[in-house]
């Protein structure tokens, strides 16, 4: 559910499968445990949240872009989601969006072109870049692009550490696809008190801490699905983790545009999820540079 350019965190990257440990990984140092919550205080100094913003949010069972949502609430609205029906908002959003569809310029593209008369990067032998595109954002709802190989093969899981940070009473990014198996850092960069609350499909809570001002927790995801993450202490901050098995994956741009990477050339699996609807079909990779059109999937 997809962006500071973290809008969708419109991730080029590749994910996939690996040897997990049975149980998930969690840090806490220095940490106590009060009612079931961990309270992260990586210092003396205890510093309070300020006042709350109670009331539900409006928020429709599918990925979406939080900020465009926060835009058209408090710029072109003027009133707090939690005064607007579901159905009102539902309506004012697919108004404002389709006065502005086709018009602007997207925010960032999947594919990067080079400037005039530069070549494009070289690729490693032996691997395949994979470019296209996915079907373009309807609303605030965004594609997703997944590739799962008919053969088995190893893809490490990537090295870098993905960060849901705390920031301006939001959670920075507010939608985080990661493989199976990676770990997520929570941290929270403001002086207000919050908590990292998140649950599964099923509604069971994972994990239920409160992180202070430049505290980290660590957790890793070694099931594959959609979680909730929420924030106790203000009700408006919502986010959401997709956890997949497919060894890559990447959320395509709002025009539809996809890059991925160091792709393993083979018959592969490409699947579209857009929302409530997935698509599936059947590609050839080959190494080198493949364009491939999901738009009709």
């Amino acid at each position: 559910m997809p962006q500071r350019e973290d809008l969708a965190s419109n991730q080029n990257v590749a994910i996939g499968l690996g040897a997990t440990s049975a149980f998930p990984r969690q840090s806490a140092t220095g940490a106590e445990r009060v009612a079931g919550i961990v309270v992260m205080a990586p210092c003396g100094l205890c510093q309070s949240g300020s006042a709350e913003h109670p009331g539900a949010q409006f928020r429709p069972d599918f990925w979406y872009d939080h900020r465009s949502m926060l835009f058209l609430e408090s710029r072109v609205l003027d009133v707090h989601t939690h005064g607007l029906s579901a159905c009102w908002m539902a309506a004012a959003v697919l108004a404002m969006v389709s006065a502005a569809c086709g018009s602007g310029t997207p925010v960032g593209s999947g594919v990067d072109e080079p400037p005039a008369g530069v070549a494009p990067a070289p690729i490693d032998a032996g691997v395949a870049q994979v470019s296209g595109m996915a079907p373009r954002a309807n609303g605030v709802v965004i594609a997703i692009v997944l590739l799962d190989p008919h053969a088995e093969i190893e893809v490490p899981l990537p090295d870098d550490v993905p960060v849901m940070d705390q920031y301006g009473r939001q959670f920075v990014p507010t939608f985080l696809l990661v493989r199976r198996g990676q770990t997520i850092n929570f941290t929270n960069s403001e002086d207000d008190l919050h908590t990292v609350h998140v649950k599964d499909s099923a509604g069971e809570s994972l994990i239920n801490v409160a992180t202070l001002n430049g505290s980290s927790y660590e957790f890793t995801f070694d099931l594959t699905d959609e979680y909730d993450v929420f924030c106790n202490t203000h009700t408006e901050m919502e986010a959401d983790i997709l956890v997949v098995d497919s060894p890559y994956a990447v959320v395509a741009e709002r025009d539809g545009a996809f890059t991925i990477p160091d792709v393993i050339p083979g018959t592969y699996t490409a699947t579209v999820i857009q929302g409530a609807e997935r698509t599936e079909r059947e590609i050839e990779i080959v190494a080198g540079r493949n364009e491939i059109d999901l738009a009709g999937t």
